[in-house]
């Protein structure tokens, strides 16, 4: 069983929801498995302790209770794009150590769920962006497509900018951000023909979704295939 990396076609898709929702549905049929956020903005202090809904989210699908640093290196207080936010805490985010972060879960669980950072090519410094983590973790991709107007044109692109990098695709989630959206099972279908790889599931717009529920949505054969291949 390989870990995987998960991508978002963009910001506000659901990709953590999705992340969760595997490490669930792994741990719910006995795989060890964690989920870690390489970059986490956006936190607030409480009581003298930095939180952030992201991570709690995926640690609390986990199989393990692990602090927050051990999820996510590098987590800042301004809610930002990541290099921005490092700039202004003075911070220079360095990849080895999100590998050497990643590397170390590993070590404590069969599968990692990697949650990364808003679409794929998000910038972490001046030296490096999302995609160039994506490429040192060299894990294989799921990609979460927000079922959106304007969806197949980020969904197609990122599949493209995957390709060439050589990165492996493995499969996608199609979920369903807005209810308003006339022919949504059209643009799902639309994807489908396109994208080279198999649509793990689609996810209905929900109200208040959380891990447990997405992951119902989910096939532990379909995930496991992926995977596994």
């Amino acid at each position: 069983m390989r870990s995987c990396f998960v991508i978002g076609t963009d910001v506000g898709v659901g990709k953590t929801l999705v992340a969760s929702a595997l490490v669930h549905l792994l741990r719910s049929h006995g795989f060890h498995t964690v989920g870690m956020k390489p970059v986490a903005a956006g936190a607030t202090l409480d009581h003298g302790r930095w939180r952030h809904a992201d991570l709690e989210q995926l640690a609390a699908a986990g199989s393990f209770s692990l602090p927050d640093r051990a999820l996510s290196p590098y987590l800042f207080r301004q809610a930002l794009a990541p290099h921005i936010a490092a700039e202004m805490a003075g911070i220079v985010m360095v990849l080895d150590e999100m590998v050497d972060s990643f590397d170390v879960l590993a070590t404590w669980a069969d599968v990692v769920v990697v949650d990364g950072v808003g679409g794929f090519r998000v910038p972490l410094s001046e030296e490096f962006d999302s995609a160039d983590l994506a490429s040192a973790l060299n894990l294989p991709l799921i990609l979460v497509v927000g079922i959106k107007r304007g969806c197949m044109s980020h969904a197609l692109l990122t599949t493209e900018a995957l390709r060439a990098r050589g990165l492996a695709l493995i499969g996608w989630i199609a979920n369903v951000i807005d209810a308003e959206l006339p022919e949504a099972q059209r643009h799902v279908a639309a994807l489908r023909s396109r994208i080279a790889a198999p649509c793990l599931a689609q996810i209905p717009r929900m109200v208040s979704p959380d891990a447990a529920t997405v992951a119902r949505r989910l096939s532990i054969d379909t995930v496991r295939a992926a995977l596994e291949a």
